[in-house]
């Protein structure tokens, strides 16, 4: 079997069953595509093309093959937060049905809305759109103003209560991260612990708690291909939670350059005071969030290359453990320019 092969983790005439039976699509042709975006979840577009000519498409999403203990349970709360957006004019797809019931595929799923538009990356973004913008540093901000609307959101007036823990929040992050890294038995990654070592030491004495995303950059959004520039859809929450809002500031701030080279976008100076201009709430030391983000995404992206080392349904993903090797070394350079 290939490392590829999607029939191991969707049986397309068992799910045109479901489908059926539960009136999300009628009589016609199903066509499914793996989506290759997914590193932690997997993703499918769902086709249907009845014999009428009517044609409709949504999205898929499931554990991957091989996935981290708390994969359904994460994907459950995805779910729970898209519904109680539902309806706010904010940029996330609509869900549309979460699905308990493993008979179908071999794992629980929940299908959702198809966002049509383009990931907002260097080499993605159209050249018709690049030339009818007339200032394409807007492109940039228009990520900064979709997030910004989610963490303005009254998530208690939302009814996500239950959603996060915002107590405590950055006493839990070190011995959380450390937890999760070494239940994956992998490599050694000792630089994390002197990066674990300092956060401890350099807590943020005040904070607003707000929704956050958790890995928000621009391959996890999808921009609409109209003018002026505007985010559709942010996608992939599954490390969501109430959490700190600056950590999705520097997310964004670092792998926005990462994908778009930094060429003739805003500096990191002139997206931060954008951002600020929308919310209410500012850093302490955005330092912090810069190496408590490395240390988060380090742990995040070594679990997603120790896992497909294991997995016989997706390719090693070795451009992973390159990843966690970058943002340790950069984090370092941030922390001995602090201590010396």
């Amino acid at each position: 079997m290939s490392k590829n092969e999607s029939s191991a983790l969707l049986d397309k005439q068992q799910l045109n069953h479901w489908l059926q039976a539960k009136g999300l699509m009628g009589e016609g042709t199903l066509t499914v595509t793996r989506l290759a975006a997914g590193r932690s979840n997997e993703m499918f577009v769902l086709d249907y093309a009845s014999p009428d000519g009517q044609a409709q498409s949504v999205v898929l999403r499931r554990p991957a093959g091989v996935a981290w203990e708390k994969a359904e349970k994460v994907l459950r709360r995805e779910y729970q937060l898209l519904n109680a957006l539902k309806g706010r004019q904010l940029a996330v797809p609509e869900p549309i049905v979460l699905n308990e019931d493993k008979s179908v595929i071999g794992a629980l799923f929940y299908i959702m809305q198809k966002v049509d538009g383009f990931v907002p990356a260097m080499g993605a973004i159209p050249e018709s759109f690049i030339a009818a913008n007339q200032d394409i540093r807007d492109t940039a901000f228009a990520g900064l103003q979709a997030i910004a609307a989610i963490h303005n959101v009254d998530w208690k007036q939302a009814g996500l209560n239950e959603y996060g823990k915002p107590d405590d929040f950055h006493q839990r992050q070190v011995g959380r991260w450390s937890k999760q890294l070494h239940s994956y038995e992998g490599r050694p990654l000792p630089e994390l612990n002197r990066i674990g070592d300092w956060l401890e030491q350099h807590l943020p004495s005040q904070w607003t708690p707000t929704i956050m995303h958790g890995d928000y950059h621009p391959l996890n959004m999808l921009m609409a291909d109209k003018q002026p520039p505007r985010i559709a859809a942010i996608v992939d929450w599954e490390t969501s939670t109430i959490g700190d809002p600056f950590l999705d500031l520097v997310n964004y701030l670092d792998l926005w350059y990462v994908c778009n080279g930094g060429v003739d976008w805003p500096t990191e100076d002139e997206m931060i005071a954008h951002y600020l201009s929308l919310v209410d709430f500012e850093p302490e030391n955005l330092l912090y969030y810069k190496l408590l983000y490395a240390f988060r995404q380090s742990v995040l992206l070594e679990g997603i290359y120790q896992r497909s080392l294991r997995d016989d349904t997706r390719d090693n993903m070795d451009e992973m453990a390159q990843r966690v090797d970058y943002l340790i070394a950069q984090a370092i350079v941030l922390l001995d320019g602090e201590t010396t």
